[in-house]
This record gives structure tokens, sequence and C-alpha cells, in this order.
């Protein structure tokens, strides 16, 4: 379960106040407009890394970087 919640942890950082402040406009209860907030929370960024970014990292349209060739002398100053 700790792996599922690192792989998902952005976008539950990024997602995470908007559902507390839908929440808080409903003027519920402090436990279940946390409860629903973390319900809400969790489900959006696993329906994102699910549909969107699991696809976009691992399926076939994966962007694969260029290596690129660094001298072995570009990080040493003179």
């Amino acid at each position: 379960m700790r792996v599922y919640i690192g792989t998902i942890s952005y976008t539950i950082y990024l997602v995470h106040m908007s559902a507390l402040y839908v929440v808080w406009g409903l003027h519920l209860n402090r436990l279940i407009a946390t409860a629903a907030a973390l319900a809400i929370t969790l489900a959006f960024a696993s329906a994102s890394w699910f549909l969107l970014e699991k696809r976009l990292t691992r399926g076939p349209i994966a962007v694969q970087l260029p290596d690129i060739a660094v001298p072995a002398s570009a990080g040493l100053a003179s």
C-alpha cells in the first residue's frame, strides 16, 4: 500500500485542497467533511493514475528521451 500511495502522492498533493474546499462548502460535520475530502482525493488520484499517467509513462506511447553524450570535461572548471 505504501508504494501505491507513493505513486499517486503528487496528485494527492495537487488535489487535496480543492477537495477540501468543495466539501467545506457543503457545511458538513468536520469529521464527515474530512472523510469525504479524503475519499474524493484518493478516488481522483487513483483515477488519474490509471486513466492518464500510467498510459503516458508505461504505455506504447511513452516518451523516450534521447541519450545525450556529454564530454567528460564538461563539468570541470579551468
